[in-house]
């Protein structure tokens, strides 16, 4: 149902005109790793300019110990 919430995924997502989106997704996964919940999650974002979009799968296993 829409409360299970047991298999849900995080979403970490951002957006720039400028600047390195490879570096930006970097620390989108590291705003997911630090985090409380050991969730999956998916980290994202957009290079308005680059026209190209960065997503990554972020598995509670990449999360610090």
């Amino acid at each position: 149902g829409c409360n299970d919430l047991e298999s849900a995924y995080r979403l970490e997502v951002a957006g720039t005109d400028h600047g390195d989106v490879a570096s930006r997704l970097k620390k989108k996964i590291a705003q997911l790793t630090a985090g409380d919940s050991d969730l999956p999650a998916f980290a994202c974002v957009i290079g308005w300019k680059q026209c190209l979009i960065a997503l990554a799968k972020v598995e509670s296993t990449d999360a610090k110990p």
